[in-house]
């Protein structure tokens, strides 16, 4: 079999298998790229295992049905160079013969040929329908998901397709925040959705964003399909339950509160805040009725107040609030296109809701110490002479939001939501609620930190354990030296 390709496709195959082969492959078949012309149809795949991707070689020619595998790493080396210049790939017996046109010239080269029955089966075709707007939706909702690969349900976009036609969902959280986008037309059907983990491919930019997906059920597990231009993706799904995200959705009702970002302050704050002095993660706005909102923060020492006013046209309603929110959950929000936060306290969930059917659920910070009200006119003069009696402001020295999800293991069938155990304390006539569910999240905390400082004293004692071999080694030779010294001097007759 020969085929021949054109330069520049190939430079869009091996950047788009590249996020398919792993960098350092246990296997040697797992780094190759596998071409195929059956029935006058030339293929090349690559796979991982998990996950499949099969460009389609509509502009090559192709001589001879039959399979080859090729190097990887072989085929980033043949894509540099002009787009209009070819590549040739003939196999014959157990060889492959590489000819690369480069200037008007032809270097060949011949590699050994892997057997291609090593190569894994990707399994049966799925069937795909159109889903507009997917591709775009997947991308805008991967940034919320969580990066913990101790969590994998979290570490997906979610396709919630359990409501009726029209109402389907795409959902993201990592637990401190939850992101939702409607209005999408999602053609599969599933009594119990679909999670499908966040992939380099289909965050790739060089896929086209107009896709047709799909969900086929096997023996094992589900598989999810993405079929976009000359590429079909195929990838395992989590096989698991996905949190009950609904039941975290504040109401609006509560919302006593309204914070409102117009384009140019989000554009002002995407470059303030990632400069705002100090190195705490979270930032806090300062918002009082009838007056300017202020972003306050720390300055470099972490002693002084800093206040600055938005100036660009955003509007606060409600009472008064000082709301404590993480820095990059925030610019992620607003990147992402909300504007509109409403709350109930500065202790309560932040919901925003945009023109597109989109959610975001924002956990604020946590101060240490009891919150305070907002001032008013009646007890501005109360508060200037306590601000005249204090030198410091109690902040938050270590923040913590407050968790959004549960998780549940892959082995749980049925959705559940955790019991809720009140334990009240009393804090300056306030209460405090902490939940079963802070509770699980404060033993994951301590368990992850108590694996680290084993892992580490482990590290430690690596190097103990390989300084004792040396010195036994070193007093066996000095023992063995001592028997023989003492071996010649028996023999020695006198």
């Amino acid at each position: 079999m020969k085929i021949t390709i054109t330069r520049r496709e190939l430079k869009s195959m091996t950047t788009g298998f590249s996020k398919i082969v792993p960098n350092r492959g246990t296997l040697q078949v797992l780094s190759c790229v596998c071409f195929s012309n059956t029935s006058g149809k030339v293929t090349a795949e690559a796979t991982d295992l998990d996950q499949t991707a099969v460009y389609s070689l509509d502009n090559s020619a192709a001589e001879g049905e039959g399979v080859m595998l090729v190097p990887l790493a072989l085929l980033r080396s043949l894509s540099k160079g002009t787009d209009r210049e070819i590549v040739a790939l003939e196999s014959a017996d157990d060889k492959i013969t590489v000819t690369n046109h480069v200037g008007g010239h032809a270097v060949t080269q011949t590699i050994e040929a892997l057997d291609p029955e090593d190569w894994p089966p990707a399994g049966g075709a799925i069937r795909t329908s159109p889903a507009s707007g997917f591709i775009s939706a997947y991308r805008d909702l991967s940034v919320f998901a969580s990066t913990d690969s101790t969590r994998q349900a979290l570490c997906s976009v979610f396709i919630d397709t359990r409501e009726a036609k029209g109402e389907e969902a795409l959902v993201a959280t990592d637990g401190r925040r939850l992101t939702l986008r409607g209005n999408l037309d999602i053609p599969i059907r599933d009594k119990e959705g679909v999670i499908v983990p966040i992939s380099k491919f289909l965050l790739w930019n060089g896929l086209p964003e107009d896709a047709e997906i799909g969900v086929s059920k096997g023996k094992d597990n589900k598989r999810f399909c993405a079929r976009s231009g000359p590429w079909t993706y195929r990838t395992k799904v989590y096989d698991g339950v996905y949190p009950n995200y609904k039941q975290v959705m504040p109401s609006t009702d509560s919302a006593a509160n309204k914070l409102i970002f117009t384009d140019d302050e989000v554009n002002a704050l995407t470059k303030i805040i990632p400069a705002f002095p100090g190195d705490m993660e979270y930032i806090t706005f300062k918002c009082s009725a009838g007056e300017e909102i202020c972003l306050q923060g720390k300055d470099h020492m972490g002693e002084k107040d800093l206040l600055i006013p938005l100036t660009s046209g955003s509007t606060y309603e409600g009472a008064g609030c000082n709301i404590c929110i993480n820095r990059d959950s925030l610019l992620d929000a607003l990147k992402a296109g909300f504007r509109e936060f409403m709350f109930a306290d500065n202790a309560s969930p932040l919901l925003s809701v945009d023109s597109n059917g989109g959610k975001h659920v924002l956990m604020p910070l946590r101060l240490n110490g009891p919150s305070k009200p907002a001032e008013t006119a009646e007890n501005t003069s109360e508060s200037t002479e306590v601000a005249k009696q204090s030198t410091t402001t109690p902040v938050a020295e270590h923040p913590q939001p407050e968790p959004i999800v549960n998780t549940t293991t892959p082995k749980e069938k049925e959705r559940h939501t955790m019991p809720k155990e009140v334990k009240t304390t009393s804090t300056n006539n306030e209460s405090v609620e902490v939940t079963s569910l802070e509770k699980m999240l404060v033993a994951y905390d301590t368990l992850k930190s108590k694996v680290r400082e084993s892992q580490t004293a482990m590290s430690d004692m690596a190097p103990i354990i390989r300084a004792a071999l040396k010195e036994d080694r070193n007093r066996r030779k000095e023992v063995a030296s001592v028997r023989a010294g003492l071996q010649k001097l028996q023999s020695i007759q006198v």
